[in-house]
């Protein structure tokens, strides 16, 4: 949910009143030296896969990623998709990564920030990234069928590559 009024994420429910941007309300103030204040960096921060975090309720705005694309997230090797904390996009679904880097350079050409942060830009374990989309583009590109073993070395860095190719 973004603390900021965004082009691709709903915003957080806890912001009032609904017209308020407090990222630009923060980027002003940090960025004002007009009283002699020194300027402060502001660095936007995004959490990368991990996209909502209760197994009981869904999000209740009907355009949140989690209940527009059920088919983004992610999976471990037996086909669960709670990690334990969180449902999460897979980072080797190609529209998982179009969409992170829209939710990314939406923040950066639209707001005077001076740094910018993924964090969780990783698969919640080993057992995770087996999304039907993610397998099958591995299967193709490595001439396979059915699901990796988790410690596959091709698999792993198969991984690997999907996660620095979007940073």
């Amino acid at each position: 949910d973004a603390y900021y009024v965004s082009n691709f994420e709903p915003k957080a429910t806890d912001v009032t009143p609904a017209g308020f941007d407090p990222l630009a309300d923060l980027i002003a103030k940090a960025h004002d030296t007009s009283s002699g204040g020194q300027r402060i960096e502001v660095h936007a921060w995004i959490v990368t896969y991990p996209i909502w975090n209760s197994q009981n309720t869904s999000p209740s705005q009907p355009n949140h990623p989690y209940n527009l694309h059920p088919d983004w997230l992610t999976r471990n090797s037996s086909g669960t998709q709670w990690d334990g904390s969180n449902y999460g996009f897979d980072p080797g679904h190609p529209a998982v990564q179009e969409h992170t880097f829209n939710v990314a350079m939406d923040l950066i050409s639209r707001y005077d920030i001076d740094g910018f942060n993924f964090d969780y830009v990783r698969y919640s374990g080993v057992t995770w990234g087996y999304n039907p989309v993610a397998v099958a583009r591995f299967n193709q590109r490595f001439n396979r069928t059915g699901n990796p073993a988790p410690t596959d070395p091709d698999w792993m860095q198969w991984r690997r590559d999907q996660v620095t190719a979007l940073v």
